[in-house]
């Protein structure tokens, strides 16, 4: 049924188009990365040049790390430590509290259902929904994304208020 519409047809082709585009910005980049890479082993192949060497170690090196490691942190007492052992075990402590600790629970009285009047979803809410969603994000249960909703104007925004205002009188997700 939405598949059909030229403009929706359109807007999902920009939306995939967009991503490649951002993907091929960044080949040149690493294309360069590449080369400079490359170029460094074929110096150090010609002059055995040190510098170069341990340029390569160097970058190796910092590939093969993790950056987010901790090399020092403090304990209980605001003393800094500076041993991987005495970490790791600070670490623990800490995560040992946390997750043992006992939390004060508070009770709550449970109400009654509300049997009450309660106000339907208005046009304008669907509409000022629609209007704050994202474009080009991954689409949800229904398959459908937010620009075919968008695109559809004030057509999409009738069907999807009538598809809320069932599901919200139902109580349920209508079949499909």
């Amino acid at each position: 049924m939405l598949r059909g519409s030229g403009i929706c047809t359109e807007v999902l082709k920009m939306g995939k188009h967009t991503k490649v585009q951002r993907r091929r910005q960044n080949e040149p980049w690493l294309k360069l990365k590449l080369n400079q890479q490359g170029g460094a082993y074929e110096q150090l192949q010609k002059n055995q040049n040190t510098r170069q060497l341990i340029w390569i170690g160097k970058s190796r090196d910092k590939a093969s790390k993790d950056l987010t490691a901790i090399k020092q942190m403090k304990d209980e007492t605001r003393i800094i430590l500076h041993d991987h052992g005495k970490i790791i075990q600070r670490w623990f402590n800490y995560f040992e509290k946390l997750l043992n600790e006992e939390n004060v629970r508070v009770k709550t009285e449970e109400g009654g259902a509300n049997e009450g009047l309660t106000m339907d979803i208005s046009r304008d809410e669907v509409e000022r929904a629609v209007e704050k969603m994202k474009n080009v994000k991954t689409v949800g249960t229904d398959q459908i994304p937010v620009e075919v909703w968008k695109c559809l104007g004030k057509k999409g925004i009738e069907l999807l208020w009538a598809l809320m205002k069932k599901i919200w009188r139902q109580e349920e997700m209508p079949g499909e």
